[in-house]
């Protein structure tokens, strides 16, 4: 609140008289303070960039009821935020988001330390697919590992709850400024809240990170931006069929290339499926990337059956028996012999031969 009133009044008032105002208006201090517990708290890293925390922290950070998830990236040398991004619950592209704005911005770090949750370590260790023991993976990945493996970083996991103390203890930090940040610039919805969020750790950063130990930077080179999204995305294998398409998400898709032609494939191909951070599908085979796409011919049965369907309904409906009319020339006799049609008696016909 001190801050805030310098920085929206322009006047200073410290946190001891803004605290003692509030008591003396009955006003409690949400915070207890207790004294520190005897608790030995690991060294930091000595450089920025060696270790990186992750977390995400279900909470109503829009002040509107709704539990939205908070996932985020600090620094465990310095204690800078990374990146933060605001999803409706924990889940993976969350994480995703945050490696991008991270990555874009500082590069790579050299270890990730979260903690036990499925979506960083596989509860199935000991089982590996045909297409992951071909890529040399030892132990199942998840999709965050298989991400973390493309960029040569180390997963390391948390032993317990107090192993995550300085991630927590920014969670309650950024509960108690962040929300109130967040309401004075008028932010009501998820979209608002992310655009928000990418300027938002420099201005934390300014007041609560510490300089390392030493200078020189450990993050890895980024990879290249036009690469960066197929490394944090989804990935599913899928094999090839004998008329070069594959079956995803209950369609049947064609492989095009760089001339949005189709892909010939040899039955039994191996393609692996990306879902990328926007939501778009490509395939990837032989180390190129595809575009996917609906086959023409597929479509054009489709297009021809519903037509054929809908001509023969109409038939039928406007099919109605045709009589002809007394003069066509279905009912006229040409010629000689008599005309079938017409009633012939004995008598008749032996009096017009007299």
């Amino acid at each position: 609140m001190s801050e805030l009133l310098l920085e929206e009044k322009g006047f200073h008032l410290s946190a001891k008289t803004i605290t003692r105002i509030l008591k003396e208006r009955g006003i409690k201090s949400p915070f207890t303070h207790k004294g520190p517990k005897k608790h030995r708290r690991r060294e930091r890293k000595k450089r920025f960039g060696e270790m990186v925390r992750i977390d995400a922290s279900p909470f109503d950070w829009l002040c509107n009821g709704s539990m939205l998830s908070l996932h985020g990236a600090i620094d465990d040398a310095t204690g800078k935020i990374l990146a933060l991004w605001l999803e409706p619950t924990e889940c993976l592209f969350g994480y995703f988001h945050v490696l991008d704005r991270m990555i874009r911005k500082y590069g790579v770090p050299r270890i990730i330390y979260s903690d036990a949750h499925t979506i960083f370590f596989s509860p199935k260790s000991g089982k590996l697919s045909v297409e992951e023991e071909l890529k040399g993976y030892t132990i199942a990945l998840t999709q965050f590992g298989k991400a973390l493996d493309i960029l040569n970083t180390q997963p390391l996991k948390a032993s317990s709850a107090q192993a995550k103390g300085r991630v927590e203890r920014l969670w309650g930090t950024l509960q108690h400024r962040l929300v109130v940040d967040m309401r004075l610039a008028g932010i009501t919805t998820i979209e608002e809240a992310n655009a928000f969020l990418a300027t938002y750790p420099d201005k934390h950063n300014e007041r609560f990170a510490v300089e390392p130990e030493r200078e020189e930077s450990a993050f890895l080179p980024a990879p290249s931006p036009d690469d960066l999204p197929y490394i944090l995305c989804k990935r599913a294998f899928r094999k090839a069929s004998g008329d070069s398409t594959i079956s995803w998400m209950g369609k049947k898709l064609m492989l095009l290339d760089e001339k949005h032609r189709q892909k010939l494939l040899k039955r039994g191909s191996a393609i692996e499926v990306l879902t990328l951070l926007d939501g778009s599908d490509v395939a990837l085979h032989d180390g190129v990337i595809h575009h996917l796409g609906v086959p023409k011919n597929a479509d054009d049965r489709k297009a021809s059956l519903k037509d054929t369907a809908k001509k023969t309904q109409k038939n039928k409906e406007e099919k109605t028996p045709v009589k002809p009319a007394p003069d066509h020339p279905w009912r006229r006799w040409y010629g000689d012999k008599p005309n079938p049609g017409e009633q012939t008696h004995p008598v008749t016909t032996a009096a017009k031969e007299g």
